[in-house]
This record gives C-alpha cells, structure tokens and sequence, in this order.
C-alpha cells in the first residue's frame, strides 16, 4: 500500500464526490495503481446507492481494473520528461568520479 485516503462529508453522495475528486487529482509516478478502479467502483449506481453486496466486486467487475489509458497532456509531460532524463544521462555519464578508496588518510 503507497497510500490510504480517507474523505468525509455531510451526505454519501457528497461524501462519494469528494473521493473522486481526490482521486481524480492524485498523481502517482513509478508504479501501477488502483485509482481507475475505484473510480470506476465510486461511479457505480450500485455503490453510489449503498445498495451493494459482498459479492459487488466479482458481479461488475469479473476482470478486476481495466486498463489505464493515459491523456495527451500525460503523454506529452512524459515524453519530455524522459528527453530530459536522457540529456541528464548522457551529461553525467562523462563525469568523472573520485573513488572513495583512493583517500590521501587512514586509520592507524
């Protein structure tokens, strides 16, 4: 688990937008995440309702999360990002680092 978010309003439905909300403003980089599929769950008539059962879940969502797809402006802001990581790379890569071990001191 990254993270555990908690909201709370007056009202369910209230409640329910504000989780969506959140999660629709969460960005998270380097790993896979459930968002879609809670968004999916929290857009539910059923959840929406109250008026789901333990077996929720498995009736409406038998293949589990569907896969992410990701904006324009996603795919514009990474591929930048990884132009600029590879300019980095190739930057820090002539570099010259001094080894630890060829100190001018030692312990005695």
């Amino acid at each position: 688990m990254i993270a555990k978010v908690i909201v709370w309003d007056e009202s369910r439905p209230r409640a329910i937008m504000k989780m969506i909300t959140t999660l629709k403003d969460t960005v998270i980089f380097g790993v896979k995440t459930n968002i879609p599929f809670l968004l999916d769950m929290l857009q539910h008539p059923e959840y929406v309702e109250g008026t789901l059962t333990t077996g929720f879940i498995r009736s409406h969502f038998p293949n589990g999360a569907r896969p992410d797809t990701l904006t324009e402006k996603e795919k514009l802001f990474l591929e930048k990002a990884l132009q600029t990581a590879d300019k980095a790379s190739v930057n820090t890569a002539a570099v010259e680092m001094p080894s630890p071990w060829n100190q001018t001191w030692r312990n005695v």
